[in-house]
């Protein structure tokens, strides 16, 4: 049997974890230099994911109502599954419950959720409508928040670098780039026997607020001749200020299927 197929597995495996659907190329996983931080203690101790991180990053994000979040997916490298991507943009409205998705690449896949589960779909192949109680790919507003931390947190272990300032606020860094501070065996699951991590480069920048604004987690698997190159990453932004209200289009699916929402 191929010795490819390992090193696929492992990149599916962060790929999952992250909740994502697939890449576009450009997964550098070089670690960067702290030489533009400043020396600060740490708000939060380590391991973060049992922490109060997560916490103060949901209630942060509940004061402000709303967020943009952006979860992108790179996968780089040799021989078959090169150029996987995936990219989704969720405006989320923690004030209400509702989340606008927008899903790429080709063919681009647009969802709006209501607090009820009540989901509407446009893409290529048309618009639907369903009620997803039982849903568990779909994310609700709160977990839009969270989900994406938590399966990525515990995947390395974090030191805290220092701050430094983006857009006008003090920002806390924490890195991994030791492969040895990753959790492998949850990267590469199974028996992968000559199949090695190298150059990873785990970067998450906390506000002051406590709110997460990126974590991004890029690394390389090598086996043999085969080379993958992943990267994935959440951003928080638009805090306050993300515009989740329903499209045109929603709202004459919603006159067409009578929902009272």
């Amino acid at each position: 049997m191929s010795r490819t197929a390992p090193v696929l597995l492992a990149v599916a495996a962060l790929v999952a974890l992250a909740g994502c659907g697939g890449v576009l190329p450009g997964g550098d996983a070089t670690p960067s230099r702290d030489a533009d931080l400043e020396p600060a203690e740490s708000p939060y101790d380590t391991p973060l994911e049992d922490s109060d991180l997560l916490a103060d990053h949901e209630a942060a994000l509940r004061d402000a109502e709303t967020v943009t979040v952006v979860r992108n997916t790179t996968i780089t490298g040799t021989g078959p599954g090169a150029g996987f991507e995936s990219l989704a943009t969720a405006r989320v409205s923690l004030a209400d419950g509702r989340v606008y998705l927008v899903e790429r690449p080709a063919p681009v896949t647009q969802t709006y959720r209501y607090a009820n589960d009540t989901v509407f779909s446009r893409s290529a192949g048309g618009t639907s409508y369903s009620r997803a109680e039982n849903d568990t790919a779909g994310r609700t507003a709160v977990e839009w928040t969270r989900a994406p931390l938590e399966r990525l947190l515990p995947l390395a272990s974090f030191t805290h670098r220092g701050v430094t300032e983006r857009d006008g606020e003090r920002v806390h860094v924490y890195r991994a780039t030791d492969p040895a501070a990753v959790n492998t065996s949850t990267v590469t699951p199974g028996d992968l026997t000559g199949v090695e991590l190298t150059d990873v480069n785990v970067t998450l920048r906390v506000r002051e607020s406590g709110a997460v604004g990126r974590l991004r987690f890029a690394y390389t698997v090598e086996e043999g001749d085969q080379r993958r190159e992943v990267a994935t990453s959440v951003t928080f932004s638009d805090l306050g200020e993300t515009d989740a209200s329903p499209p045109a289009w929603v709202a004459d699916l919603r006159d067409r299927f009578a929902d009272d929402e």
